[in-house]
């Protein structure tokens, strides 16, 4: 079941207003566009712009392998980020807060937040979202229309979801809407002048040549279409009132293949590395931290 303060916050993600419940569906007073309710999760998106938007339907079809994305998140890399980057979130003052997680598939963070605030995961995947514990409230969303009003969250934080974004302009403005005026924010995304750049050119120039089903199966995880972090349209959103401070990590990033899923050396080498300037410089991933000047 839907929870009260839950649909509090739900508001129309196109025009933000107000919604009604009829029958099994949402419906806005405004735009008239009607979003289902799924178990105990808010679908809230328009299908027909899905439709149209073939990127994004990609994403939501791609992530439905559930064993395949499991498979990919435990591997010794990604866990060694993940423990970099919990203990970066956790460095944050976060008690009693309202915390939104952006683009959370089977959020890693999620159930150690909710115990001391109020966490609202959402994702483009349901089937994804479903398997986040119950402490959390749960919304299918897109990151580019985000269902909630102006100045709803504390703390917001996103990992390796901008660069999945087709409008990644767009979707940093809806953070800056729906952040209080005093809110932090925590992104974790991969940076271009690395390692990141071989990757990027080579698994286009294989989509190309062999076809995305090939680098499918090679990389035992989706290969949408994806683009770097826009710095500029980041600056251009937050820099009048937040101080942006970026901290580089994981100079060597491994291929996302399963050959390497035992080189389980990698992670202890970039934690070496990562203290001397000139490798860290070309660290993989940018932990980037959004805090108010005033």
């Amino acid at each position: 079941m839907l929870s009260e303060k839950q649909f509090e916050i739900l508001v129309c993600p196109f025009d933000q207003s107000e919604l009604t419940f009829e029958q099994t569906n949402f419906v806005c007073q405004r735009c008239k566009r009607e979003f289902r309710l799924s178990g105990r999760i808010p679908i809230m998106l328009d299908p027909r712009l899905i439709q149209e938007e073939s990127r994004k339907k990609e994403e939501m079809e791609i992530f439905d392998n559930l064993s395949s994305y499991q498979d990919f998140m435990n591997r010794a890399y990604l866990k060694a980020l993940k423990e970099d980057t919990l203990n970066s979130i956790l460095s944050f003052d976060l008690q009693d807060k309202d915390i939104l997680e952006i683009g959370a598939g089977i959020s890693l963070f999620a159930e150690k937040l909710s115990e001391k605030n109020r966490v609202i995961l959402t994702d483009i995947n349901e089937t994804l979202l479903n398997q986040n514990p119950k402490s959390c409230d749960l919304v299918v969303a897109d990151a580019e229309n985000l269902p909630f009003p102006e100045k709803s969250f504390d703390f917001i934080y996103l990992i390796g979801i901008l660069h999945h974004l087709p409008d990644q302009s767009k979707g940093l403005k809806e953070i800056r809407r729906v952040l209080k005026e005093d809110g932090k924010v925590f992104i974790s995304e991969p940076t271009k002048w690395s390692v990141n750049l071989i990757y990027y050119l080579g698994r286009k120039l294989l989509i190309f040549l062999l076809g995305k089903d090939f680098v499918k199966r090679l990389v035992g995880c989706g290969t949408p279409d994806e683009a770097f972090l826009n710095s500029k349209e980041l600056k251009r959103t937050f820099s009048a009132e937040f101080q942006i401070k970026i901290r580089k990590i994981s100079p060597i990033r491994l291929l996302p293949i399963r050959f390497f899923d035992n080189l389980s050396f990698i992670p202890k080498l970039n934690h070496h590395l990562e203290k001397l300037p000139l490798f860290r410089n070309f660290g993989a991933i940018a932990q980037i931290t959004l805090l108010p000047k005033r």
